[in-house]
C-alpha cells in the first residue's frame, strides 16, 4: 500500500479503534493527551505525517520552513508541528492551511497554539492543537527543520509514520506496523457491531459482554 492507500483506509476508523489495535501490538500511550480539535465540527483526518520541529532560538524562518515543508509533502500527507506545547504564539495559520490544501494535505498537527481557527473552517481545513490564540509566532520561534523526528507531548514521531484525529483524540502510527493496525483494527468494529446487535434484539447487556469475552478481547489482538 502506498502513502495515500494508507492514509483511505486509516480514516475509516475511530481513533478507538486504532488504539485498541495499537494496544494488542505492544505500543501503548501513543495518543497525544491536550491536543483536540479546534472546532467542534472539525473534519476527522488521517494520513503520514510531514513533521515540523520550531524551537525559540533557531534561525530559520517559520514562515519560509513551513511553506517549504508543504511543498516537499505529498498529496495526503498531515503537517505535524512540534512547538514544544507553546501557547502564548501561533503554530500554523489561515495562509499555510490555504498553500496546504492546494498542495492536496490533509489537514494541521500541532503541539502548541493556532490561531485563524474561523478560516479554517472556512476553508474545511482540519487543524488540531492545543488551544487558540491571537499572537503571530513572528520573531518569537524559529524553524530548526522538517521532515525529522519530532516529539508531539512526548510521544516521538518519525517521518514515515501516520496520525489519526478526530472527536476522541489524535493518536501516531508507527510506519512500521501501520498496515497491522489496518488489518487489525476492523475486528473491534465488527466485534462492538456485534455486541450492539444482540442488546438490540434484547439479550441481558451483561450476558452479552460475558459471552463474547469482552475484557479479553483487547489482550487478544481481537482473535476470538
Amino acid at each position: 500500500m502506498d502513502s495515500t492507500e494508507i492514509g483511505a483506509a486509516l480514516e475509516s476508523f475511530a481513533t478507538p479503534d486504532i488504539a485498541d489495535a495499537l494496544d494488542a501490538l505492544g505500543y501503548h500511550d501513543q495518543t497525544a493527551l491536550d491536543v483536540t480539535r479546534m472546532w467542534d465540527a472539525c473534519p476527522r483526518v488521517a494520513g503520514r505525517v510531514m513533521p515540523i520541529k520550531l524551537e525559540p532560538d533557531a534561525p530559520g524562518s517559520t514562515v519560509t520552513g513551513t511553506l517549504e515543508a508543504i511543498k516537499d509533502a505529498n498529496p495526503g500527507d498531515v503537517l505535524l508541528f512540534d512547538n514544544e506545547g507553546r501557547m502564548d504564539q501561533n503554530t500554523f495559520g489561515s495562509i499555510a492551511a490555504f498553500c496546504a490544501g492546494r498542495a492536496g494535505l490533509k489537514g494541521a498537527i500541532a503541539d502548541g497554539a493556532s490561531r485563524d481557527i474561523d478560516d479554517f473552517q472556512a476553508q474545511n481545513f482540519p487543524v488540531y492543537a492545543r488551544g487558540v490564540t491571537t499572537t503571530s509566532v513572528k520573531d518569537r520561534t524559529g524553524m530548526v527543520g522538517y521532515d525529522l523526528p519530532v516529539q508531539c507531548n512526548g510521544i516521538e514521531v518519525n517521518p514515515g509514520d501516520y496520525v489519526v484525529a478526530d472527536g476522541s483524540g489524535v493518536i501516531f502510527v508507527p510506519g512500521d506496523v501501520v498496515e497491522e493496525v489496518i488489518e487489525i483494527a476492523p475486528r473491534f468494529q465488527e466485534y462492538e457491531r456485534v455486541i450492539r446487535k444482540r442488546i438490540a434484539e434484547g439479550e441481558d447487556i451483561v450476558a452479552v459482554h460475558e459471552d463474547l469475552d469482552y475484557e479479553d478481547f483487547e489482550s487478544r489482538g481481537g482473535v476470538k
